[in-house]
């Protein structure tokens, strides 16, 4: 008899176990990523035109959770948020130019930030007062997924800086396009770079880079170079003195070959 009154607790623990090991729903699957804390850098010193280190939003399922994700396969336009963080875009998690002479820059959340994968994109982004083109050149590491950071100057041709936050929609562009980039590509060498150790950057493209590979010019073999999340591509044994022929490949499907590329031709200043 008592092995009988044990039966509904038995039923009752096992159905309890069958619902906690079962499929999240798709209302769980919609929820933000949590941020990751150990990705602070400079950004998170400066702060908001709300006056906090943080962005409400909630996630948008037209990103993608990988770095080789194209650009060309993202719906658009996206819904988000905007806010500023000043006009300083020196620094910035992209190792990029800070755009001091036109000030059209943003930094792009952190819950999506892919391994630097969108450094060097560029963006449209409409608010409720106008339309600005910016690039990607920063990671908001405590940024919503969707959210954009905004130079003070541009977040003011879109909404009165007072706002702090504002509701946009915003889709990738052609830096081209955009008059934001000139379309002619340069590689820019890591500083310490040598024969043993060497990381590269390409600038000056129409979209931002997916992957690069390099080959000695004597060679007929490439190499696919590691993405470092500080946006350089690097080559922990290096690749000899070159000269080299580097092949670059861009996220809307197009690519790039640039020959002769001399050891060190132009290193970035740390």
């Amino acid at each position: 008899m008592r092995f009988f009154t044990l039966l509904p607790l038995l039923s009752f623990f096992l159905s309890s176990s069958l619902r906690a090991g079962a499929s999240p729903s798709s209302s769980d699957l919609n929820t933000p990523s949590n941020f990751n804390s150990k990705r602070a850098s400079a950004h998170l010193s400066r702060r908001h035109g709300d006056g906090s280190l943080s962005s409400p939003h909630t996630g948008l399922s037209a990103f993608s959770r990988r770095a080789t994700a194209k650009i060309s396969t993202y719906s658009g336009p996206l819904k988000g948020q905007a806010t500023w963080y000043g006009n300083d875009g020196s620094g910035g998690a992209c190792s990029l130019p800070g755009r001091s002479s036109d000030l059209k820059f943003a930094a792009f959340s952190g819950a999506k930030w892919d391994n630097s994968a969108n450094c060097g994109a560029c963006v449209r982004v409409t608010g409720p007062n106008g339309v600005i083109d910016v690039q990607i050149i920063d990671e908001c590491p405590e940024c919503a997924a969707g959210s954009l950071d905004l130079s003070t100057s541009a977040f003011s041709k879109i909404a009165p800086i007072s706002r702090g936050v504002v509701p946009i929609t915003w889709e990738f562009i052609s830096c081209v396009s955009a008059g934001l980039e000139k379309g002619s590509v340069s590689v820019v060498w890591k500083s310490g770079s040598s024969a043993y150790w060497m990381a590269i950057q390409v600038r000056g493209a129409a979209f931002p880079v997916q992957s690069i590979a390099i080959r000695a010019a004597t060679s007929a073999t490439y190499t696919n170079l590691k993405r470092e999340d500080y946006n350089y591509f690097s080559a922990t044994s290096g690749m000899g003195n070159g000269p080299f022929v580097v092949l670059v490949r861009y996220q809307n499907g197009s690519k790039t070959i640039i020959k002769n590329v001399k050891l060190n031709s132009i290193v970035e200043d740390d």
